[in-house]
């Protein structure tokens, strides 16, 4: 049996059925689910109706592949010199050279 419980502090499934406040039961989460949209109570979530402050991709991951790559010996130091994560960050440089290509490419077309 699966419940999701909520609260404050964390969201998650648990493989035990808990008892007290925060907690959903399996019923429960079929009652709602065969609930119209307008019929749900969301007073205690107001709708969020001015977005110009959202972050958009902020909890966006792009899928990871290992791959082989040669790169010069000076490459690798000069990334390992600023210490742990040398693989991250010769990603998010490809990933800058990669977004400064397509803006340069969008750009061209556009004029």
């Amino acid at each position: 049996m699966l419940a999701i419980q909520c609260g404050a502090s964390a969201v998650g499934l648990v493989s035990a059925m808990p008892s007290g406040p925060g907690v959903i039961s399996e019923e429960q989460i079929a009652n709602i689910a065969v609930k119209k949209d307008a019929d749900i109570d969301l007073t205690d979530m107001p709708e969020v109706l001015d977005w110009s402050k959202a972050e958009i991709g902020k909890f966006y991951r792009p899928t990871k592949k290992p791959v082989t790559i040669r790169l010069d010996t000076d490459i690798i130091a000069w990334l390992k010199s600023y210490g742990r994560g040398y693989q991250t960050k010769t990603n998010m440089l490809l990933r800058h050279a990669m977004k400064s290509s397509v803006r340069a490419k969008t750009e061209k077309l556009e004029k």
